[in-house]
This record gives structure tokens, sequence and C-alpha cells, in this order.
């Protein structure tokens, strides 16, 4: 957990949706603001200056047992898009620019995507989802254990 909440504190979410996607608003939420009956709760570490959120992150990796002379090593997958590619690029360089990590960028056409996905045949994966309908657990329901 404590990666993964890293990496999270770490990414440039403007940045990503400015200059990457070409949006006006970083996804800072669990559900986008359009979806019925929505709450804005935006969690209070995003809302931290990223020097503060860096701090914290390199914190975390060091408990992890990750520092200069062990720096953190994994592979980001995802399927061939152009947006996928541009994102995971920005990551990638934000992730090596704040924490030093060292990340191999792996991309593959969707069905293979998807059987690595199935299989667990990944450390890490980038992943977005559209709403079939307009309502939060058309989201929250692809966070769901099966």
């Amino acid at each position: 957990m404590r990666v993964r909440r890293a990496l999270y504190l770490t990414v440039d979410r403007q940045l990503i949706a400015q200059k990457v996607l070409g949006l006006r608003t970083p996804a800072t939420t669990l559900t986008p603001p359009e979806v019925k009956g929505f709450s804005a709760t935006t969690f209070d570490e995003l809302q931290k200056p990223m020097s503060e959120r860096v701090a914290m992150a390199k914190a975390l990796l060091k408990q992890a047992g990750y520092d200069a002379s062990h720096p953190l090593r994994f592979e980001l997958f995802y399927n061939k898009y152009d947006l996928h590619e541009k994102t995971a690029i920005a990551l990638s360089s934000e992730w090596k620019k704040w924490l030093g990590a060292q990340v191999t960028l792996r991309t593959m056409e969707w069905k293979t995507y998807l059987d690595a996905r199935r299989a667990g045949d990944f450390m890490l994966s980038r992943q977005s989802w559209d709403a079939t309908y307009n309502d939060a657990s058309s989201f929250l329901n692809t966070a769901q254990k099966r």
C-alpha cells in the first residue's frame, strides 16, 4: 500500500488533464461531477502542494525499503492507444522526477492486454472507464473484487 500511495500522491493531475489529454478538469474524485447525485469529496492529500506530497511519498517509499541506492523499479503496462501511451509516458516521467522511480513501459493490443490483466501478469496497469449510465455505481462497481 505504501508504494501505491506514493505513486498516487505524485501524479500531477493538472498536467495530465491539460497537457496530455487536453481536458480542463483533472480527476480528483472517485466519480466525475456530472454524475447524478454527485457530492464532491476530494481527497485532502490532493489539496496539498506537490512539494508536500512528494515529501510524503518519499517517506512512504523509505518505509517500504526504497531510496536513492535502492530505487523503485516496476513495469507500467497499457493497451495500445495514443492517449494511453502519452499518459503512460507522462506518469513515468513524473515518477522518475519526483521519486527516482525506474519505470518500464509495456504496451500491447487490447485482447492481449485483457488476457494479461485477467491472469494478473502485470505490476501496474493503466485503466480508464466511461460510464454506461448516469449513476455513481457505473464507476464504483468496477472497483469491486470479483
